[in-house]
């Protein structure tokens, strides 16, 4: 009989997986590590639906900073974690969403709007998981670093609008 071999750990197995370290849903990006760190300190203070609200604003800052049009499948992601966090539904629909936005990126050819459809997939993700809110903000960095390559202020700058909005849905 063969037995099952199972992958090796990305960390010891006598100490709590750190999900922060083994993340890599993005790939290697120019980020600013410090404000990075701000902002999981504020997000391990969240609770999921605090993270889902964070998604949704988040979500409108994209949209009105890359001036992209709110098409009718950003349109639905709002509708369906809205209707998560109001008990209305389970996290399927939103799930889906987040798959038609991946399929929808795989067909596009510009790189810019397929890393924004998989950005907005993260959003539609976090009611399945909490941590799709975090890889969201990383996915939100690889949009500057494609819009603006090597602009490290670009970069700190939209790191701070990621931190301010989340103490604004801490706070509220």
């Amino acid at each position: 009989m063969e037995t099952y071999r199972q992958r090796p750990l990305p960390y010891p197995r006598d100490t709590p997986m750190n999900f922060y370290a083994i993340q890599h849903a993005v790939g290697k990006i120019q980020d600013d590590p410090e404000l990075r760190e701000t902002f999981i300190s504020l997000y391990d203070q969240a609770s999921h639906h605090q993270i889902a609200a964070f998604g949704l604003r988040y979500r409108k800052h994209l949209l009105d900073h890359h001036q992209i049009a709110n098409d009718p499948l950003f349109e639905a992601v709002t509708v369906a974690v809205e209707r998560w966090m109001n008990g209305e539904t389970n996290y399927h629909p939103a799930r889906n969403l987040a798959g038609e936005l991946q399929d929808r990126a795989r067909e596009d050819f510009d790189p810019f709007t397929a890393r924004f459809d998989r950005t907005i997939a993260q959003i539609a993700a976090i009611p399945h998981v909490k941590f799709h809110g975090l890889w969201v903000t990383d996915f939100g960095i690889s949009l500057i670093n494609r819009r603006y390559p090597e602009d490290q202020e670009a970069i700190t700058a939209e790191r701070q609008v990621q931190i301010q909005i989340i103490r604004k849905v801490l706070n509220s």
